[in-house]
């Protein structure tokens, strides 16, 4: 007779129990999403910033259009996404664009999450890389 009404006091706990953390865990997994679509984001900024320096100093010094190219093009192949529209690079150089200089390229854009997790809306990610000219004249 006891176990009967042990078992009746229970009922519903599970539910219960399910509607009190599983908004915990919807936003944990969300968070884990948005994350990661930040994460590689930054990382294909990065990518495409040594590949424009690259192009810089070994093909064509003065060429910021193409450098502009690479880096939206490494934004565009995201696998997350993110918008190759919203991205502005900058070159600049230490005083020359010929062999042995310094170029440097840097590259921002804004990334909004979907859903903000711990942030109070747009964050901006960068990535710098200098190499310097190959090309000689």
């Amino acid at each position: 007779m006891r176990k009967k009404n042990q078992r009746r006091s229970q009922h519903g706990s599970l539910s219960v129990e399910m509607v009190l953390l599983l908004p915990a865990f919807v936003l944990l997994i969300v968070g884990g999403l948005e994350m990661a679509r930040g994460a590689t984001l930054r990382m294909s900024l990065g990518a495409g910033t040594w590949r424009a320096a690259r192009y810089l100093s070994v093909y064509a010094p003065s060429n910021d259009a193409e450098a502009l190219n690479i880096v939206r093009d490494a934004v565009a192949h995201n696998v997350m996404g993110g918008d190759p529209a919203q991205v502005s690079v900058t070159v600049t150089d230490d005083g020359g664009r010929t062999f042995g200089h310094i170029l440097t390229v840097r590259a921002e854009t804004d990334f909004c999450p979907v859903i903000p997790f711990m942030t109070n809306g747009c964050v901006t990610l960068e990535a710098e890389h200098a190499l310097q000219v190959e090309v000689w004249p």
